[in-house]
């Protein structure tokens, strides 16, 4: 798995919204924060 380094871009990447859309990190180029959450899936 690939590390991150702190002060580093963090590489471009792409995944879906809640509601399905696909949502790329670099839509959001020039926002000062951006936020991710990822949530476990639960059984």
């Amino acid at each position: 798995m690939a590390s991150i380094e702190v002060n580093k871009k963090a590489p471009d990447f792409e995944l879906e919204d809640f509601e399905g859309k696909t949502v790329k990190l670099s839509d959001f180029k020039g926002s000062k924060n951006v936020m991710l959450v990822l949530n476990r899936g639960f059984v």
